[in-house]
């Protein structure tokens, strides 16, 4: 699989993750499993890293730029990104401006589709 077809594939995951989290109460505890994977970062790392997600996808980040967000700001790969993306929406309830279905969701701010 070409690195772009990989991204677009995960992009995609992160987005339904997205897509269908709901705003329950954050479970901290269930997000910071990902410790057992990403055991070089800290828990101060991980929950901060996980919240500020939470406000960029809040206010409208698409999945993509997210998951590239995380990438740089931890210095870690794209899966392990993914994966903190993942768990923030899911765990840390996180929810989008945008209800699910909502073109907007998945579009840039310029309300074409993104370069993926």
């Amino acid at each position: 699989m070409t690195l772009t077809a990989w991204t677009t594939t995960a992009a995609l995951a992160a987005g339904i993750a997205v897509g269908v989290a709901s705003p329950a109460a954050a479970n901290e505890t269930d997000y910071l499993r990902l410790k057992d994977r990403l055991n070089f970062l800290t828990t101060q790392q991980l929950l901060s890293e996980g919240y500020r997600v939470c406000g960029a996808v809040h206010n409208g980040m698409i999945s993509p730029d997210a998951v590239n967000m995380v990438s740089k700001d931890l210095a870690v790969s794209v899966d392990a990104a993914l994966d903190i993306v993942s768990a923030a929406v899911g765990e840390l309830g996180c929810s989008s401006r945008y209800p699910v279905g909502d073109p907007r969701a998945i579009l840039n701010d310029e309300g074409s589709r993104p370069d993926w």
